[in-house]
């Protein structure tokens, strides 16, 4: 067998990526071909913001009374498992938040905007749930949630019901 028929290429058993031929040279995405489809990615974006918001939960626990200089308290141990509690159910509810914050009110900020519609849930010091939802000007809805698993979704749901109308 002469050697150039050894050492040809066996024909294409899947169309490259790039709609190149078979026959053609096969397509290796660059790095910045990666990265561009990963940040266009739903899936991929609403997974950085979890790991960051999961990441600045921890940070919290660094935070010292008075950290805003206006007498507030850190995040205690009981908001922030709570907020990590409220995170798990957001991930499976695919609600990614927007941003996640220390409360001057003593405890944990999960905030979500998408245009003018806003909304947040705060994780108290106390134990306490509590959450709002307004658009632009208008009057904020807040209610107390209760501390079940039940309750939380149903307030998932409303806020993402909020932030999609």
């Amino acid at each position: 067998m002469p050697l150039a028929t050894q050492n040809a290429r066996p024909p294409a058993i899947y169309l490259p990526l790039s709609g190149q031929e078979a026959e053609g040279p096969a397509f290796t995405p660059s790095l910045g071909d990666i990265r561009r489809a990963v940040e266009a990615s739903a899936y991929w974006r609403a997974l950085e913001a979890f790991v960051r918001a999961e990441a600045q939960l921890t940070e919290f626990s660094r935070l010292t009374a008075d950290w805003d200089s206006y007498g507030a308290e850190p995040p205690n141990a009981t908001a922030r498992e709570s907020a990590a509690q409220l995170l798990g159910i957001l991930r499976t509810s695919n609600l990614p938040p927007t941003r996640v914050v220390p409360s001057s009110e003593g405890g944990v900020g999960i905030c979500f905007v998408n245009g003018e519609a806003y909304a947040d849930i705060e994780s108290l010091n106390s134990g306490e749930l509590l959450a709002v939802m307004y658009t632009g000007t208008e009057e904020p809805q807040v209610w107390e949630i209760s501390q079940n698993e039940e309750s939380i979704k149903k307030a998932v749901e409303q806020i993402l019901d909020h932030l999609t109308s």
